[in-house]
């Protein structure tokens, strides 16, 4: 969709809430020997008695319930992973072109700014990915052009929110192919490096051409812009390539999931693993804004099914759905769903278990290998925990990049992450069984254009289980993500640390947990989601990215130009291609001192550039109190000229704020890798004696070997007498209450005898 076209802007957003508060979980164990004490029971009947009625059997009945009966069923489950990825696309690929192809790549996420370039240029300008050649652009030009280089382009905003993996590199170099000016490229090309990246004012790349015209190297830029594209979905990325009349062709294409063209990408099917997850089901208030509890569809199948089914808990759906259909927002609530799930950052002793054992499934099923760890191979270092944890996050080896769809009829997740580990650690968190998890993260500076560079930073969560006396082994999940397709394309996607990133309840790993820390997880887990939508129609002159440029646009030219209030009448009157005329007229000029002003905060510092900021007030102050106005040129003008140096000064000092953030955030992370292995030690010395050594740090000892008895009783028992020292201050009073004080009565240590 074009700058000058008309939209429908759709907004979404997730929330999830817990049905059951903590102090209403329930205690089987406690509630039975409670019920024996005062009914004066056998104990061990009563407690056995108890979790034969535990909730958690009405769980699983629940469970039960929804795999035979239920509606919607439960969830079907799929674990996609780049094997069967390749294997699903290229199905696709080979109806799509009637023969048979070999796929170079195969990535799913979101939408890769080089890939896309090179998409672009093949279909538009009959690029050739083997010779390096756009052959359109040669006929036009009269001579072979090439592409010399493909630079992605992100705006600031862009570049600050996206995840880490947006930055992978597919595929060639970009600027590994082969052009006039470097012959050698189409031999070696492939060990040049990945091109960095550049911050601008606009998303997708600028592809850098090459040709020779009279013996002479020309260059021009060609920019792939991918404002039409939804940024925030995931797509299925691929290159691929066929033989035909002897000639290779290498094509690139894109299909953003969710699409509705091709069911088999949009359901992320993968045969091999059909049905491998046994989730509790999904329960529903609300589907496509409409109310699904209300007493009107009490005879459908879904009505009943759903009251059935909570009936096994407790929970009357009718009731909780009126509840849920009375708030006064209700109309923009596109679904209400009850799920089972647990927040991935748990500490919670029975979460963090069930945690384990699910990732650890995950791993075992993706074909994880265990890297054995010791104490000696394990770094020590920042930086070699940088390096460590930048290699397993930001490379795609190992078992890499996972995603599991759930889904049924109406509702659909996905939980990627970006790859996933297991490691066997020489070691102690506690004894056989115990079970612990915190959070890390990976950093890694991409380079950009100007010098620059950016730190990126992969949330990571690490589960432990202590698997024997001396070593427990680890599952690391990097960039773990759960992402609720809501409307139409459009999604939310909940990151480590939100509430919303809930993992949900496979009653297969849960079934391995005792029936009384089932009951626990079980209810906890109990979750509301609540996911909105509104959507509204929005012209093109109102859309904000085109508003945002009229009013920087006016404001920067009323420094220069005085004509701020005839563009501003026009903006508010409606008259928006005069306003445009308006702008456009002056609109290269106020780019080219915008620039200024970021050069010389950039070249000669944030501090001389505040310094001539302040310089500009002063002498627009001054001109302004002169001519007693402030619509004067040139007080206008050097008043705008010191707002210029102020911003550019304020950006500078915010670059150089998140360079000294990264450098805390490194400190952070070794004072924190330090302190782990501190309280390791510390543990270790616990269990090796029933004293803590550091109660004894600064204690004199109550025997010193070889010492004498008169230095023992002056140093233990003897402290003087108590009341010689009371008759020598009554005898000594007056002389102590006439000395003028001195040094050491005002600094202490003097006593008075």
């Amino acid at each position: 969709m074009g700058l000058f076209s008309s939209k429908k802007k759709t907004s979404v957003d997730t929330q999830v809430v817990r049905v059951i508060e903590k102090e209403s979980i329930p205690d089987t164990i406690m509630a039975s020997v409670l019920r024996a004490i005062v009914g004066n029971r056998n104990l061990g009947d009563t407690v056995v008695e108890g979790i034969m009625g535990s909730p958690a059997r009405s769980f699983e009945k629940m469970h039960k319930y929804g795999r035979t009966t239920y509606t919607h069923g439960l969830p079907n489950t799929n674990l996609i992973k780049p094997s069967s990825l390749t294997n699903i696309v290229r199905g696709v690929i080979n109806v799509l072109e009637g023969r048979t192809v070999t796929i170079d790549y195969a990535r799913f996420g979101v939408l890769n700014n080089s890939h896309y370039a090179r998409m672009v240029l093949t279909r538009d300008h009959g690029y050739d990915t083997a010779t390096n050649e756009v052959t359109k652009l040669s006929a036009q030009k009269k001579a072979k052009v090439y592409v010399k280089d493909i630079v992605p382009a992100y705006t600031e905003a862009s570049f600050e929110e996206a995840d880490p993996e947006v930055f992978e590199s597919f595929g060639d170099p970009e600027s590994g192919g082969y052009n006039d000016d470097e012959p050698l490229n189409g031999t070696l090309g492939g060990l040049k490096q990945y091109t960095a990246p550049e911050i601008t004012t606009f998303e997708g790349a600028r592809v850098i051409l090459t040709w020779r015209e009279g013996g002479v190297s020309r260059t021009e830029d060609l920019i792939v812009n991918m404002q039409d594209e939804d940024m925030d979905a995931d797509y299925y990325q691929v290159r691929y390539r066929y033989t035909a009349a002897g000639k290779t062709h290498i094509k690139y294409w894109s299909y953003r999931a969710g699409a509705n063209q091709y069911p088999t990408l949009d359901m992320l099917h993968d045969p091999g693993f059909k049905g491998s997850g046994t989730y509790f089901p999904f329960v529903f208030f609300r589907s496509k804004k409409e109310n699904l509890a209300h007493p009107s569809r009490k005879d459908t199948g879904l009505h009943k099914t759903s009251t059935k089914l909570l009936e096994h808990i407790g929970i009357d759906y009718e009731s909780l759905g009126k509840e849920i259909n009375e708030n006064p927002d209700v109309g923009q609530i596109e679904q209400a769903v009850m799920m089972m799930g647990v927040r991935a950052d748990s500490k919670d002793p029975i979460e963090v278990r069930y945690l384990f054992e699910y990732f650890r499934n995950i791993a075992v099923l993706a074909g994880s290998r265990v890297q054995a760890e010791t104490s000696a191979t394990r770094p020590t270092t920042l930086a070699g925990v940088l390096s460590m944890t930048a290699l397993s996050s930001f490379n795609t080896t190992g078992s890499g990049a996972r995603a599991i769809a759930l889904q049924d009829r109406d509702f659909k997740q996905v939980l990627s992450m970006s790859n996933i580990q297991r490691k066997l650690v020489a070691g102690r968190i506690g004894i056989v069984g115990t079970y612990s998890s915190y959070r890390t993260r990976a950093q890694k500076n991409l380079a950009v254009r100007g010098g620059l560079f950016r730190r990126l930073n992969t949330e990571i969560m690490v589960y432990r289980k202590q698997v024997t006396a001396s070593t427990y082994e680890e599952v690391w999940v990097h960039g773990l993500s759960l992402k609720y397709d809501i409307w139409e394309g459009h999604s939310v996607t909940a990151k480590i640390g939100e509430d919303r990133l809930l993992i949900p309840i496979d009653l297969a790993i849960a079934k391995s947990l005792p029936v009384h820390k089932r009951e626990k997880l079980y209810t906890t887990s109990l979750h509301l989601v609540f996911n909105s939508r509104v959507t509204q129609k929005v012209k093109w002159y109102q859309r904000g990215a085109f508003k945002v440029v009229l009013i920087i646009a006016a404001i920067v030219i009323t420094a220069y130009t005085g004509r701020f209030e005839a563009i501003a009448l026009a903006i508010k009157a409606g008259q928006v291609l005069a306003a445009v005329i308006a702008i456009v007229t002056e609109i290269v000029i106020s780019l080219a001192l915008q620039e200024g002003f970021k050069f010389v905060a950039k070249e000669f510092g944030a501090d001389v550039a505040m310094y001539l900021a302040i310089a500009a007030m002063l002498y627009g102050g001054a001109k302004a109190i002169q001519t007693g106005s402030l619509q004067t040129a040139s007080a206008a003008n050097m008043l705008s000229v010191s707002s210029g140096f102020m911003n550019a000064a304020g950006n500078e000092y915010m670059r150089m704020a998140q360079d000294y953030q990264g450098q805390l955030q490194a400190f952070n992370l070794m004072a924190e890798q330090k302190y782990a292995e501190l309280e390791e030690v510390r543990k270790s010395l616990e269990t090796l004696a029933p004293l803590n050594p550091y109660e004894f740090v600064g204690m004199q000892p109550f025997i010193v070997l070889g010492e004498s008895p008169d230095n023992f009783y002056q140093r233990t028992v003897h402290s003087g007498n108590i009341g010689a020292r009371a008759i020598d201050s009554i005898t000594n009073y007056a002389e102590i209450a006439l000395r003028l004080p001195t040094p050491q009565d005002t600094l202490g240590g003097v006593e008075y005898v």
